[in-house]
């Protein structure tokens, strides 16, 4: 469970420290918070049969009291310093494929210049593929340097109506990576519909036909296959050396 976000402490330091334990206790893993920087920073390690993927969670400068600091709770923030630290930390950790699980963007908007200039960074410190989320709507998928930026998924299950529209439908998007020895080399998209106002609260597959309308707008090179979109993509785009 990816915890960075702005309502990481609506409850204060001990709705964080609660929630963390609740998880756990439940058996889930939890990342991009925690009871100081270090622990917010700490990656999701998972193993795979072509190395262990790390997954750093982060979320914005939401102020003093939400962000994570040397010895305060909260939320690990998308800065330079957080964004290479946390590339470090995975790197020690063992990982040789990086994935940033960022909270970020505008609600039901597009895609941000703020965004775009935070994606350059996780470019920059290595990371190999970046999921965003935030907007309550989904946004287009971009290649940068051969990274895969997904800038949200929109929602899944959300408590309340929302604010859409006919430029910003209620559409969320569920985003499978597929890993080789090269890196990712696909992924697969499909959508959701996740307006309440027509759902009621239970989110569903999209059907095909709205599917063909969310799916090929995310990026042009998206080919439908059923109510599944796929992006294949060129790993030699971006060479990097791997120990």
């Amino acid at each position: 469970a990816g915890l960075a976000n702005n309502h990481a402490m609506d409850r204060g330091p001990e709705g964080l420290l609660d929630t963390i334990d609740s998880l756990r206790a439940a058996g889930i893993e939890i990342f991009g918070a925690g009871p100081d920087r270090d622990a917010a920073l700490r990656p999701l390690l998972i193993e795979t049969p072509y190395g262990a993927v790390a997954v750093v969670g982060f979320g914005q400068a939401y102020g003093a009291r939400k962000n994570a600091g040397e010895r305060s709770p909260g939320s690990a923030v998308a800065e330079p310093c957080a964004i290479a630290e946390g590339a470090k930390l995975a790197r020690e950790a063992g990982a040789r494929w990086l994935v940033a699980f960022v909270h970020w963007g505008s609600n039901y908007a597009d895609v941000q210049g703020s965004q775009r200039a935070q994606a350059g960074r996780f470019v920059e410190a290595g990371y190999d593929l970046v999921i965003g989320h935030g907007p309550h709507v989904q946004q287009p998928i971009e290649l940068l340097e051969g990274v895969p930026i997904v800038y949200s998924l929109g929602n899944f299950v959300f408590g309340t109506p929302g604010r859409f529209s006919d430029e910003f439908p209620g559409f969320g998007l569920a985003v499978t990576s597929t890993l080789d020895a090269r890196g990712f080399t696909r992924l697969s998209v499909r959508c959701i519909r996740t307006d309440n106002n027509i759902v009621g609260f239970r989110p569903r597959p999209c059907s095909e036909s709205e599917a063909s309308r969310v799916l090929p707008a995310l990026h042009p090179d998206i080919r439908l296959h059923g109510d599944q979109g796929i992006l294949e993509l060129d790993t030699s785009t971006r060479i990097r050396e791997r120990e």
